[in-house]
């Protein structure tokens, strides 16, 4: 008898758990830097020359202008991809569900009333 107790005992203190969480990674973020360099030059040569030899003449000029242009772009691109978190769903109890419950709870309650009986019996004729 003291068997049959405790296997009632740990079945009933079995059926109960806590639930247990686990963490999921809900955002993601992924970023791309891409940088685009661009250079443009420019090279203007200017010139002038004129030369007159009869009464002399000279004169030369030269001019070279370097222009060096580097333009820096930078892009920067982010993409986010939300993750769906789990969570518990309680359903409501259907017709069926509440039934099936409260004859369990009567079934049980029969169950303990009837071995506490024996019990008492066993008991009171020794």
């Amino acid at each position: 008898m003291r068997a049959t107790l405790a296997i009632l005992a740990a079945a009933l203190l079995a059926g109960c758990s806590r639930v247990q969480y686990v963490p999921v990674e809900t955002v993601r973020r992924d970023s791309v830097v891409q940088v685009v360099e661009r250079r443009d030059s420019i090279h203007v040569t200017d010139s002038v020359a004129v030369i007159t030899r009869g009464d002399t003449v000279y004169a030369d000029r030269w001019r070279t202008i370097y222009k060096e242009v580097a333009r820096r772009d930078t892009i920067y691109k982010e993409t986010r991809d939300t993750v769906a978190v789990p969570y518990p769903v309680e359903l409501r109890a259907t017709w069926r569900d509440k039934a099936r419950n409260w004859a369990g709870g009567i079934a049980v309650a029969v169950l303990l009333g009837i071995g506490l009986a024996w019990l008492l019996r066993r008991r009171l004729v020794r």
